[in-house]
């Protein structure tokens, strides 16, 4: 069985392209927090760094998909469509609380995602054993 991964074509390198944004988008967040933070803008230094530590893990694993995705990796497709799926009640979450411009935005990356990490290139199991 070889270990070779699917040579991805453009939806794949799209898919990966939007995994990417959102990890910069996270990294983004982060940053904007540890700026509030350095600045004491926040009401508790604790739940700041728990935040910033959370955006850190989540961005890496995004960053993880979107080099699985690029990569061709079969097992990325399922965890970004988990990802993308879990950001749909966020969205909606975001549209019921007023913020429509950031709802909407979510709402749009999400699945546009979906739609490219779906239509990417999967992996054939009878042709990676032989």
């Amino acid at each position: 069985m070889t270990d070779q991964p699917a040579v991805p074509d453009s939806t794949g390198r799209t898919a990966a392209v939007l995994m990417a944004a959102q990890g910069l988008v996270l990294v983004g967040l982060g940053v904007v927090l540890g700026v509030d933070l350095a600045r004491g803008d926040v009401g508790d230094a604790t739940q700041a760094w728990t935040e910033i530590a959370l955006l850190v893990v989540f961005a890496a694993g995004a960053f993880a998909l979107a080099a699985g995705l690029l990569g061709g990796r079969g097992w990325a497709r399922t965890p970004s469509l988990v990802w993308n799926l879990m950001l749909l009640p966020v969205a909606f979450s975001m549209l019921g609380a007023g913020q429509i411009p950031l709802g909407s935005a979510v709402l749009l990356l999400a699945l546009v995602t979906i739609v490219f990490v779906w239509r990417a290139p999967s992996v054939d199991l009878e042709d990676a054993e032989g």
